[in-house]
């Protein structure tokens, strides 16, 4: 998503459709209003490149899983006035992400593990940038749900990814739950000690297909499949902010007591955990 000022205006997308079915749609323009204190559960990323300030035009808006509009077509649905529907990419399998370049590349992730490349509004020929359904594991919140591209593309031609990896933290094969070729994978213990995995921020270069992967980051054991990696989001050329989520469940309250595989804080429900370090 590219950072916008107060007072700036920026065409909104969503997503439509659920599965294979989903499509990008382009609703309208916005007005963006004072930005409110930020707070999160972020990690920062130096990158040390330098920063283009006149490119940041668009704001992107995305729902993680299918639709905000539970999978009616917007113009079934109604818009606001002043808004129209234009479906500008159309057969996508869950997509999670979406972020346009300052030349108008369109780069989209779906959740199952694959990174595409549009030329623009209305190609429905993507280039797989890189195929990550292997060494993804996509099951409940997780998957490949983040994305942000460099500011300076294609000067600088990084695409930035944020994915759950199927592997046990304590390694062994990829994948771990899942089988090559699958779409979806499974969590063998989720009501028990659920599937503890990894989460991964890696880049790409957006310019080529089946792009090598550059990992940056590999760690935050997560032992559920809920809250996994999260967004990403350039605040400067030379910083990416990284979200993470706690790795829990939302099957039953869970403080660490399924055999604590990831180390959790010490802590009853309800209790103040304990912080080893600032």
């Amino acid at each position: 998503m590219h950072q916008l000022s107060d007072g700036d205006t920026a065409d909104t997308y969503v997503w439509s459709g659920l599965g294979e079915s989903s499509y990008l749609a382009r609703v309208g323009t916005i007005a963006v209003p004072a930005r409110a204190d930020k707070s999160a559960n972020v990690a920062r990323m130096r990158l040390g490149a330098e920063r283009n300030k006149s490119s940041l035009v668009l704001l992107l808006v995305a729902a993680v899983i299918g639709s905000t509009l539970g999978g009616v077509s917007p113009a079934a649905a109604g818009v606001p006035a002043g808004y129209a529907v234009n479906e500008i990419i159309t057969g996508l399998d869950t997509p999670t992400a979406v972020d346009v370049a300052p030349n108008g590349t369109i780069f989209v992730t779906e959740k199952r593990g694959r990174l595409l490349r549009y030329d623009g509004p209305g190609d429905q020929t993507p280039t797989v940038v890189a195929d990550r359904r292997v060494q993804t594991h996509n099951n409940s919140d997780r998957g490949m749900v983040g994305l942000a591209v460099n500011p300076n593309y294609p000067n600088d031609p990084w695409v930035y990814v944020a994915y759950t990896l199927d592997r046990n933290p304590n390694g062994g094969a990829i994948p771990a739950y899942g089988v090559v070729g699958g779409n979806y994978d499974p969590c063998p213990n989720s009501g028990t000690t659920g599937c503890p995995a990894l989460s991964r921020v890696v880049r790409f270069n957006g310019t080529i297909a089946n792009a090598p992967e550059q990992v940056l980051f590999e760690g935050h054991c997560q032992q559920f499949p809920f809250h996994s990696v999260g967004d990403l989001v350039f605040e400067s050329a030379d910083s990416l902010l990284v979200s993470f989520g706690e790795g829990s469940t939302g099957s039953f309250v869970e403080y660490g007591q399924r055999g604590n595989l990831c180390a959790d804080p010490p802590g009853a429900a309800g209790t103040n955990l304990s912080r080893t370090n600032d």
